[in-house]
Formats: C-alpha cells, sequence, structure tokens
C-alpha cells in the first residue's frame, strides 16, 4: 500500500486541517523542534490534526552541536504537552543547511556518528519504538556510512525523479518513505498558510 502524506513546521504557518484531510493526505509529520528550540506551531499542528489525518507522527530536526540527549528529551517532552496521541512512530530528520551554521556541519562535530547514535538511542528509548530516519542522498553517503543504520527504517528526499535513489547502507527499493518534493505552489491547495509544502509518500 502506497499512502500519500505531508510533512511540516512552522514555515507552513496556520493549517487548515480539514481541507488538509479532504485531499486525501493520510500521513503527515510535524515537526517538534528546531535543536532545542521548539517549533512555533507544533502545539497548534498536533493537536489541530487530531481526528483529521490519518497518521501522524513528530519529527525533531537534530543539530549535532547541541547536546543530543537533551533534544530527544525535549522532543518526548512537547509530545507529551500536546496530550494529543500519535499514531506513528518518531522520525529524526538528518541533513544540515547553510542556515544551521558551520557549527553544525557535520564536518566541525567531533564524533558525529557517535553523537547521532546517541540520540536515536534516547528517542528510542523514550518512544519505545525504533525511530525512522530522514536524510537526503548527499547526507548519506557523506556522513551516514555506518551500515548499523541499516536497521532503522528510511525516509529519503530525493527530488524530481520518477523513483527514489537510495544509497547505501541501504538499498534501493527498501526506503519506508520517499521525500519526493517540495512544491512551491501547492500549500494553500493542501490548506496550509504558506505556498510551499513537502510532499511524501509512504510505502506499508
Amino acid at each position: 500500500m502506497v499512502r500519500r502524506g505531508l510533512d511540516i513546521s512552522h514555515h507552513q504557518k496556520v493549517v487548515d486541517y480539514e481541507v488538509m484531510a479532504a485531499r486525501d493526505i493520510e500521513v503527515l509529520y510535524i515537526r517538534t523542534q528546531y535543536g532545542l528550540r521548539m517549533d512555533e506551531q507544533v502545539l497548534d499542528n498536533i493537536r489541530g490534526s487530531h481526528h483529521k489525518i490519518m497518521l501522524r507522527g513528530p519529527y525533531i530536526y537534530w543539530l549535532p552541536a547541541q547536546d543530543p540527549i537533551a533534544q530527544a528529551e525535549k522532543m518526548k517532552a512537547i509530545v507529551d504537552e500536546a496530550a494529543r496521541p500519535l499514531e506513528r512512530r518518531p522520525a529524526v530528520d538528518l541533513e544540515w543547511n547553510k542556515v544551521d551554521g558551520i557549527g553544525n556541519n557535520p564536518r566541525n562535530v567531533k564524533g558525529y556518528l557517535d553523537r547521532l547514535w546517541r540520540l536515536i538511542d534516547q528517542v528510542e528509548r523514550l518512544f519505545i519504538s525504533k525511530p525512522i530516519l530522514y536524510s537526503n542522498v548527499s547526507h548519506i553517503m557523506n556522513y551516514l556510512q555506518d551500515p548499523a543504520l541499516a536497521a532503522y527504517d528510511l525516509w529519503v528526499a530525493n527530488w524530481g525523479n520518477l523513483y527514489p535513489k537510495v544509497p547505501l547502507p541501504w538499498f534501493p527499493g527498501t526506503q519506508a518513505g520517499w521525500q519526493f518534493n517540495c512544491i512551491n505552489t501547492l500549500g494553500v491547495w493542501y490548506g496550509c498558510g504558506s505556498r510551499a509544502v513537502d510532499l511524501d509518500v509512504w510505502y506499508e
């Protein structure tokens, strides 16, 4: 089965979940935080989507220069504060953009993989489930080459292709989710307050 999905953060502004549900979105991932900074819309997004979107999960945008244990604990605290049950496992967003600062560039973070494993282990312990790992092809090939990571489901970002490219340590066709595009015109169509929105498919 293939399910249609979106992932959102405060960048999508105020969301009308009645509209989103009417567009047949079944899976929604909601950003809880950026490092240790709580996403401005997360509580509204978790509470507003309750009983409207079928399958919802939290995701954390990890900043590797910050304490990984504290970030995992912050994620759990935010979900608990929202006080609405989420139906899907948590996800960890593994990427780096220039806006994150050079201090969070994996090239500059000593023990990047060790810190990542501390985060993963703590998220798994707190949520009692194995997190899904989100990343793009370049980041995987440059920084996520530990074969043990393949034991975790991959949500791969690979835009503008007919099918996703899945690099080692994962194998083609094994991805759990695929962020296949970021559309800068369809956000309002899906009920978002922004034009931009990430589009996903999930394989179940």
